[in-house]
């Protein structure tokens, strides 16, 4: 899949933030299909975005918030694109806070 090798290389050359953005594109493909286990696997991927320095605090928390419901297998395709579209914003606006309503 195509995102897949974009994030190897986004992974390779240190953009993390754009390695977020990749896996909540794909993570909200696949929920739109209902495969659930792929998207808790998926989000395992996240720890390497918490543990890099180019990611803001809150653009974390909205990632972690993911992460959890895909652990708990209750994410949402409409849940990825709030967090992707929080995140598109929140790149250059790092006082952005995040709202999960």
């Amino acid at each position: 899949m195509f995102l897949r090798e974009a994030r190897r290389k986004f992974e390779t050359e240190g953009m993390f933030f754009d390695v977020a953005l990749s896996l909540l594109e794909e993570a909200a493909l696949l929920l739109d299909e209902t495969r659930t286990s792929e998207v808790k696997r998926l989000s395992e991927e996240l720890a390497k975005v918490f543990s890099s320095k180019g990611v803001h605090r809150e653009a974390l928390a909205a990632l972690r918030l993911f992460k959890e419901a895909a652990e708990r297998e209750v994410a949402t395709a409409e849940m990825a694109r709030r967090v992707l579209r929080y995140l598109y914003r929140a790149r250059y606006d790092q006082g952005l806070q995040f709202s999960d309503s």
